[in-house]
């Protein structure tokens, strides 16, 4: 079956193919380290701890929106299509937390 990753793919392939060089390399390694990272099932008060010298960027926010609209809309077509993604899967902190990436962000930029 079809689980949470490939809805990260499905929306970061859709940006990526816009045309226009909306994320940087670094950027896209932080999408996918994020989704990936063992750290988003270790519950929200490990999560709650990322925040202390976590570098907040208008950059960083702008594409964290962007990404998030992107899964709203892979949710809205995954409920007119009768739920090829099961609903378990469709939850978002099973694949992204805002001040996780944030953080990966940080790492990816640091190491570019």
């Amino acid at each position: 079956g079809i689980n949470a990753e490939y809805g990260v793919c499905i929306v970061l392939r859709y940006i990526l193919s816009s045309g226009n060089k909306v994320l940087r390399e670094y950027e896209l390694d932080a999408f996918l380290a994020t989704a990936l990272s063992p750290q988003l099932h270790c519950g929200p008060s490990f999560l709650y701890k990322i925040t202390p010298g976590v570098r907040l960027t208008a950059r960083g926010c702008t594409i964290a929106h962007l990404f998030v609209r992107g899964v709203e809309t892979v949710l809205l077509a995954n409920d007119a299509c009768n739920y090829p993604i099961g609903l378990r899967f469709c939850f978002i902190g099973n694949f992204f937390d805002g001040k996780l990436f944030q953080q990966k962000l940080g790492q990816c930029r640091a190491n570019m």
